[in-house]
């Protein structure tokens, strides 16, 4: 295919997830510019819409996530301005963003997920939620945010109080069982018209004082390649591309795990429409997403080429945007 030579890297904005996302900006940009695309970054503020009609990029890597962000407000913008772009479109991205709505269609889907409740401000305000309901401990998750932003580990009712912190974020808020186990999460990737499922990794908890600690989810510190049965691998996979066919989502994604240390299941946490891409710099490790890359034998380089590629074959069918400046 003939490289598409104008590539805007959105990126930025004033959600929690901003530096994560000029991150991911800067590798994009790094690997794309070895291949040989012309790129340039673009702030996610309220001149991108004029700037990128002004450069009318061949594509756009989308590098936001979160409420106002990726969840579908840049997608559906560029969608009416006619430009293709990475990742899951406007519909995909929306119900990739908001956890509560994913938490119902993995119920529906019969996709093994923890127990969950909603919780409104106001039921909370009003002593009106049985929290031993679920039984301890639980997560309380704000909806849609992401980067380990929202999220608190109430051990007891001593730590009920640590939800404030989450209703500081949105309302109302998830609350779900937590599951002691090892995260672990299996990337997908749309190469050739077929969904590929990445080998297994995460990080491991081997230790009886580690049940309870909250995993960071692109934390490239204890990172490694999980072996699990046959049965729990098929499990994960199965898993996964049910959920990213549900949830709509295109091109790549990650899906989050917990694989019990009681019963030795997986259970399925979230889907992430953009995930880390912190690739290997031979003195750490990379993220979850680009490491599983390499677990199935695609290295980084060819992985960003792959979602470009696999972007840049859609056809744009929605309005214009630029007539509005004309």
């Amino acid at each position: 295919m003939e490289k598409y030579p104008r590539i805007a890297i959105v990126h930025g904005g004033t959600s929690s997830e901003h530096n994560a996302s000029t991150l991911n900006a800067s590798y994009v940009e790094q690997s794309l510019t070895r291949r040989g695309y012309k790129t340039f970054l673009v702030d996610y503020n309220f001149s991108m819409i004029e700037r990128l009609s002004a450069a009318a990029p061949d594509l756009v890597w989308v590098c936001v996530q979160g409420k106002g962000h990726g969840d579908g407000t840049v997608q559906s913008v560029l969608d009416f301005m006619k430009l293709n772009y990475t990742g899951s479109g406007a519909l995909g991205a929306h119900i990739i963003n908001d956890k509560i709505l994913c938490k119902e269609l993995f119920a529906a889907a019969g996709v093994r997920t923890p127990a969950w409740q909603t919780l409104s401000y106001a039921a909370y305000k009003a002593g009106n939620f049985d929290f031993s309901g679920l039984g301890y401990p639980v997560v309380a998750k704000a909806p849609s945010e992401g980067a380990s932003y929202g999220i608190e580990l109430i051990l007891s009712h001593k730590d009920i109080s640590k939800i404030e912190k989450v209703f500081a974020y949105e309302d109302p808020i998830l609350i779900e069982k937590y599951i002691p186990g090892h995260a672990v999460t299996a990337g997908l990737l749309v190469r050739n018209g077929k969904l590929n499922v990445f080998p297994v990794v995460g990080i491991r908890k081997d230790r009886e004082e580690d049940r309870y600690e909250i995993i960071k989810a692109d934390n490239p510190g204890a990172v490694v390649r999980f072996d699990f049965t046959p049965d729990v691998n098929a499990d994960i996979e199965k898993s996964a591309r049910k959920i990213f066919d549900i949830t709509r989502s295109r091109d790549y994604a990650r899906v989050d795990f917990m694989v019990s240390m009681d019963d030795g299941l997986p259970y399925a946490l979230e889907i992430n429409a953009v995930p880390g891409l912190h690739p290997y710099s031979g003195s750490d490790l990379p993220s979850f997403f680009p490491l599983g890359a390499l677990e199935a034998g695609i290295e980084y380089d060819d992985l960003l080429e792959i979602i470009v590629t696999t972007a840049a074959a859609r056809s744009v069918t929605c309005g214009d945007i630029r007539n509005l400046y004309v």
